[in-house]
């Protein structure tokens, strides 16, 4: 199912519950559905819990969004059968391709549970994000930034490649599936944890690490702007496997214990690490 929301004037939504309620959202697509919002209008959610959620995927092509969440502010997390690992990943992906958002939110800003992707591959254009408060400002498993531009104000990860979120309950047996063997069922089938930046100009100032991916971070375009912790146990950039540098600009500012390199460059290619 796809469900549409056009923007074509101003439009506000709140949600003044003060109980917080993990899976509540202002604007909420059920039944594993695409929720899909474009337009040349403004949209204004606050809400005490969720801002905007889907149990599918989430597609934004256009528009003036404007998030205030209690919990996290834009989200895509699928309802899934445990049992069934490939069902567990085909969803919970989130795409901006355009527009303007904004998002103020207590904990995630953009989130998705398997694929988020902001902009458009080849593409010069694109959205405009300004995350102003986040925990983790953009999380998901993967994430591509392929064009536009963003300044991510975050406490805790500016962007971060994690499979934190799968490690859910299962409710037949009442115990927690293992990181691990998700982790392993994942890569398998989509490959490796991964933060990709074909494009655009992105501004991170992070209390916690400032690029942060549990698996690899690839870079092949863009200007990015990191600031890490002042403290000594997070970095501007924190990786696990790789981190490959084959084009773009990268400047990236945090403590001298916890520095870290690009594994991989081209031979034309320099970098500095002060």
């Amino acid at each position: 199912m796809i469900n549409i929301l056009v923007l074509s004037e101003t439009s506000t939504l709140t949600d003044d519950k003060a109980e917080v309620v993990d899976e509540a959202a202002v604007i909420k697509a059920d039944n594993n559905s695409v929720l899909t919002i474009k337009g040349d209008g403004s949209l204004n959610v606050k809400a005490a819990n969720n801002g905007i959620a889907s149990d599918g995927s989430i597609v934004i092509s256009g528009g003036i969004v404007n998030v205030e969440a209690g919990n996290n502010g834009i989200e895509s997390d699928p309802d899934y059968d445990l049992s069934d690992i490939t069902n567990r990943f085909a969803g919970g992906t989130l795409t901006i391709t355009d527009g303007e958002i904004t998002v103020n939110a207590e904990d995630a800003a953009i989130k998705a549970a398997s694929k988020l992707t902001i902009g458009i591959n080849g593409n010069s254009s694109g959205p405009d994000i300004n995350v102003i408060r986040s925990g983790d400002g953009l999380k998901a498993a993967q994430i591509y930034l392929y064009s536009g531009k963003g300044i991510i104000r975050s406490s805790d990860d500016g962007i971060n490649a994690t499979y934190e979120r799968f490690i859910s309950k299962d409710e037949s047996s009442g115990g927690y599936q293992s990181a691990d063997v998700l982790y392993s069922a994942f890569r398998g089938l989509f490959g490796d944890f991964l933060i990709v930046f074909d494009g655009g100009t992105w501004y991170v100032n992070a209390d916690g690490d400032g690029l942060d991916s549990n698996g690899g971070i690839k870079m092949n375009g863009g200007n990015i702007t990191v600031f890490g912790s002042e403290g000594n146990d997070d970095a501007a950039i924190d990786y696990e496997n790789v981190f490959e540098i084959n084009d773009g600009q990268i400047i990236a500012i945090g403590t001298s214990n916890m520095a870290v390199y690009p594994t991989k460059t081209p031979e034309a290619k320099s970098y500095v690490v002060f």
